[in-house]
């Protein structure tokens, strides 16, 4: 489990792939939506992750709905007058946007939750082969 800075430097390199790679309206909205989605997710997961099976799923959910419509409104504050320019409306630029992160989210959620029991088995089965072998010792007589 990542600590919040780690989960915070995941979410920082995230947004800068995503800035590099992005053709969206606005890259480098992405390296504060980025670390919002991943520090969202672990708090989530948290607060989630032994209460019901689907935490996976929701998790990522919530997650991809805070860095998604954090984008967003970052998007908006910061290029206005292009989100105008280009929409034409602020609704029609929502109207837009909107269902992508949606339909985004809702695809990540199941692949999440897809992916989590192999993931997890991978997991145990790597930390059970790096785990060092313990051998019986006699005890000290001194």
């Amino acid at each position: 489990m990542p600590t919040f800075r780690e989960a915070l430097g995941i979410g920082v390199v995230a947004g800068v792939v995503c800035a590099l790679l992005s053709h969206s309206i606005f890259p480098p909205a992405n390296l504060i939506s980025e670390p919002i989605g991943a520090v969202v997710c672990l708090g989530t997961y948290l607060v989630l992750r032994d209460r019901f099976v689907l935490a996976p799923a929701v998790t990522t959910l919530v997650a991809t709905f805070a860095s998604g419509f954090s984008f967003i409104l970052i998007s908006i504050l910061a290029v206005a007058p292009t989100v105008l320019d280009k929409f034409g409306t602020l609704e029609a630029f929502l109207v837009v946007t909107v269902p992508i992160v949606l339909i985004t989210a809702g695809v990540n959620a199941a692949v999440a939750q897809a992916l989590e029991m192999p993931a997890s088995r991978a997991l145990m089965r790597g930390a059970q082969e790096k785990a060092p072998a313990r051998e019986a010792r006699p005890a000290d007589e001194s």
